[in-house]
């Protein structure tokens, strides 16, 4: 019922209502998206039988790059300044919007 948006809830509550570190409110919200991720995939495989083939080599193609993607992105996070990791999320939020936009037109 959450779904993946409860982690952009939550970083955005960290950082404009109790101004977190935007270092610890990123890695705060990695940690709620990995558990989210974990349980909807856990609910739909076991109790509503909606993984298909085709999903579940999604999701095969997909456990490399989060076993590697996340430890690195994390590493990643700890070495830039806050100014270059607030610059590379406006950059991730405004192709997502973009995008989003994109898709809603072409319907």
């Amino acid at each position: 019922m959450v779904g993946s948006g409860s982690d952009i809830a939550l970083f955005a509550l960290l950082i404009i209502a109790y101004q977190a570190d935007i270092k610890k409110a990123t890695a705060t919200s990695v940690v709620v998206m990995a558990f989210t991720s974990l349980v909807g995939s856990a609910i739909n495989a076991w109790h509503l039988n909606a993984i298909t083939p085709e999903i579940e080599q999604y999701l095969l193609a997909a456990i490399p790059i989060v076993v590697v993607g996340a430890p690195l992105g994390a590493y990643v996070c700890s070495k830039v300044k806050v100014g270059q990791l607030v610059s590379f999320l406006l950059l991730l939020i405004s192709l997502e919007v973009f995008f989003t936009g994109y898709e809603l037109w072409q319907q």
